[in-house]
């Protein structure tokens, strides 16, 4: 699909009273401000100080709390890849191409993110710690707008992280929430009178909990349990980085020219199932639960009941925005119009991009009561009535198929919540009155549920014919845009079709060809018509079915079979997409293991 330019007269109904208003905020301004965007990691609500946490030990937060506009009705998406993107884009993660993690989790290289908002403007973009919405298959967040980037790799190691990026590949000894604050500290120290937008992307208190003794050992002494002393202490082991961010500030002369935002990406996760098998009652939860929930709320990371998607918002900027509580309903999608208005960013400047489905909370910052009417919808990823649950191996071959009824989707509002449960199930829920969602009140006003109700289908519709959506990401042969690159590779579980025995291992690659017929399928994009060879890598080759590769109809014979690698030889590919298949005939003998394919690597000769 075409990126086309946002039309100023569409424009004007959103950001009149935004552009309007702006002399107050930017009034004797000598320069943009800059920009510090912090987003943690499977972090609820309630797990917070200033939220109402009694054992969450957040000073840092709790005192940037005091100084900021604090959304307390705000929400994210349900899972950590759709929030980052959304948060990227401005736009519902559905439509970035994100619906879920891992496989799941890519953003549309057609999607403009938010770096490249900011650089015409002579901001330096800066990214530190977790890529999910920033990377894309051969894409790094450099291609994607950020002059500088700084990722953690290797899985959610909280010590002794391989980085990439400016560490270029190594493992760096610490802690990574350390290493990764120590190098936008560095940034910033280095800054200058440059404006700059830095996006601190942290994975706590994402599992596996982990953290110094003596940030946990105070939860041990009052009797905590082991997992609890961890999370929370590593939670506080967190806050304190961000001090060190907010303190940096202040000593480099910028806390009062810079805007800081933070937020979380998801609702808190237990590391368990938390549904029994009839599908919509919650299992019991650990006796740990209740530390993590104070407000009672209902769901986990993944779902969309509000435990799932609440998040708090803080925004600060010293002598600009009032602090305190803000009622206004807002939604992830809403950052980037809203920073775009904060450092009045001139539109003309801006990129091609798709139109923003958030919008600017601008006007709430200068009045503290206002507030608008809108409704968000969101698909859960977890739980009953999660996509997946009409997936074949992990994979959805036809968007356009998925079955509505099958799906739990909410529609959210300041007020009210409407849910389609799996089966079609209508629920409706007062979020004032009954915020922990315990009581449906769907039969006292059957026609505020049926116009809810219709509401939703019509975004979910708007949505599905988007064409963007559940779509698996295929790779990009980018030999015009990076002429000096020789070699990509195919992530094998993100397949777009299959067959037989063949599953898409979420955490990479995928695992089959034992049975004739196991077959998985793919598209390749060439820039540029040339010479490439194929390589299987991963391991059981020698056990398995004798697999073999189909390119674009023609069927390529393996030149070398060993038990780790599977050597192809040389085909051309012409500019444009190509089939790739890897397939076991249907002649052959079954094998005597499954085979596990973790990619395949392409080079240029």
């Amino acid at each position: 699909m075409l990126k086309f330019r946002m039309i100023w007269g569409a424009l004007v109904a959103v950001f009149a009273t935004c552009f309007g208003s702006h002399a107050g905020m930017d009034e004797h301004q000598s320069r943009k401000p800059n920009i510090l965007l912090m987003i943690s990691d499977d972090q609820g609500y309630g797990e917070f100080g200033f939220t109402g946490n009694e054992i969450a030990e957040t000073p840092n937060l709790d005192r940037l709390s005091s100084q900021s506009a604090f959304y307390s009705n705000f929400i994210v998406s349900p899972g950590c890849a759709p929030t980052r993107s959304t948060l990227m884009t401005g736009r519902h993660h559905l439509l970035t191409g994100t619906w879920g993690v891992g496989p799941r989790g890519n953003t549309h290289r057609d999607e403009t993110l938010m770096p490249s908002f900011f650089n015409p403007s002579g901001y330096d973009t800066w990214l530190s710690g977790k890529h999910d919405g920033t990377a894309m298959m051969e894409l790094d967040p450099d291609d994607r707008g950020f002059d500088w980037f700084c990722l953690i790799g290797g899985g959610y190691l909280q010590r002794n992280p391989i980085m990439y990026g400016h560490h270029q590949g190594e493992t760096v000894e610490g802690w990574t929430v350390d290493i990764m604050t120590e190098d936008v500290i560095s940034q910033i120290r280095s800054a200058g009178d440059t404006p700059w937008l830095a996006y601190v992307a942290y994975i706590i208190p994402h599992l596996p909990w982990e953290t110094y003794d003596h940030y946990a050992d105070p939860y041990r002494e009052q009797g905590f349990s082991e997992s609890i002393s961890q999370l929370y202490g590593s939670i506080a082991q967190m806050d304190e980085s961000i001090g060190r961010l907010l303190d940096v500030l202040e000593e480099e002369g910028q806390k009062e020219n810079t805007i800081v935002v933070f937020l979380s990406d998801d609702g808190p996760t237990e590391g368990r199932p938390a549904w029994v098998n009839d599908g919509f009652r919650h299992a019991q939860h650990s006796s740990d639960w209740g530390l993590r929930n104070p407000h009672g709320l209902t769901g986990q990371k993944g779902e969309i009941w509000d435990h799932g998607i609440r998040s708090p918002l803080l925004i600060r900027w010293p002598g600009k925005i009032e602090p305190g509580n803000r009622s206004q309903f807002g939604s992830v999608e809403d950052i980037l119009p809203t920073l775009l208005d904060l450092a009045d960013i001139d539109p003309e400047t801006w990129p091609d991009h798709h139109p923003f489905t958030g919008m600017s909370l601008y006007p709430s910052l200068k009045e503290t009561d206002h507030a608008v009417d809108r409704e968000v919808m969101l698909l859960a990823l977890a739980g009953p009535g999660e996509p997946g649950t009409v997936a074949k191996g992990g994979v959805i071959e036809n968007p356009e198929g998925i079955d509505y009824t099958k799906l739990h989707v909410t529609l959210r509002g300041d007020r009210y919540k409407f849910h389609h449960m799996p089966g079609g199930d209508l629920r409706l829920y007062d979020l004032h009155e009954d915020p922990g969602e315990k009581n449906d009140i769907s039969s006292e006003h059957p026609e505020l549920t049926k116009e809810m109700a219709e509401r939703c289908r019509e975004q979910w519709d708007d949505f599905m014919k988007s064409g963007r959506t559940f779509w698996m990401a295929n790779l990009r042969i980018n030999n015009i845009d990076d002429p000096g690159r020789t070699s990509w590779f195919v992530p094998t579980n993100q397949m777009e079709g299959l067959s037989g025995d063949v599953v898409s291992v979420f955490t990479g690659g995928c695992r089959g060809f034992k049975n004739p017929g196991d077959t998985a399928e793919y598209k390749i994009d060439v820039q540029k018509a040339g010479e490439f060879s194929f390589k299987a890598v991963g391991r059981n080759f020698d056990r398995s079915a004798g697999f073999k590769l189909v390119i674009n109809g023609d069927s390529i014979v393996p030149e070398h079979r060993g038990s780790e690698e599977v050597l192809f030889g040389t085909v051309e590919l012409p500019a444009g997409f190509s089939d790739l298949t890897i397939k076991v005939p249907p002649s052959s003998e079954p094998g005597e293991a499954e085979a596990f394919i973790q990619r395949i690597l392409v080079e240029k000769h």
